[in-house]
């Protein structure tokens, strides 16, 4: 199978540009002093919700099927950044989101759909951030960057969710938007 006719993706909510400019404000004094750090690029800030990997063009349907019916349980609603970090396992960065039961609600509804279509997905609980930067390999995350992240309190409201395709790259990855679905009943 060729890379073409498989990709890596996932069901995701979009961060948009001015709250990717306030974290990327927010980061920019921590990316001078960091060197085993890897940093996602703003324009690469999303909210994951379901990784599916890499998938075929019947996965992609399946993740696709998935989305419209999850996103046809949840009315639009805001969400927000916390301003604080966190790690996972020390190697990701990570900006925290404020608790958010509509979210909760579509990510659930999301991966019961997904498990309905026989399509694997990520048991561990759903814990919703954005990633920030990656240590580089066999480094971790310096405890620094964690306490010294300051990072904005924003809000913005959900109206969609999105299937994402990533790219893996030197450089990090890069993402891709392949289709979108309101939310709501339709």
């Amino acid at each position: 199978m060729t890379d073409d006719a498989k990709a890596r993706q996932f069901a995701a909510v979009e961060v948009p540009e001015e709250v990717r400019d306030a974290i990327e404000a927010a980061t920019e004094p921590l990316r001078r002093s960091a060197v085993q750090v890897r940093w996602v690029a703003p324009d690469a800030y999303h909210l994951t919700l379901a990784f599916v990997g890499w998938v075929d063009d019947a996965g992609a349907r399946a993740l696709e099927d998935a989305c419209a019916a999850a996103a046809s349980t949840v009315q639009p609603f805001s969400m927000g950044l916390t301003g604080a970090a966190g790690t996972f396992g020390g190697g990701v960065l990570w900006a925290g989101l404020a608790d958010c039961p509509p979210l909760e609600r579509l990510a659930s509804a999301l991966r019961a759909g997904l498990g309905e279509r026989g399509m694997r997905v990520e048991q561990r609980p759903f814990h919703a951030h954005v990633t920030l930067a990656r240590a580089a390999r066999d480094a971790r995350i310096p405890r620094r960057l964690v306490d010294a992240y300051a990072g904005p309190r924003a809000t913005w409201p959900v109206e969609r969710l999105v299937t994402m395709r990533s790219r893996l790259r030197r450089s990090g990855a890069r993402y891709r938007v392949e289709g979108a679905w309101p939310l709501g009943p339709v």
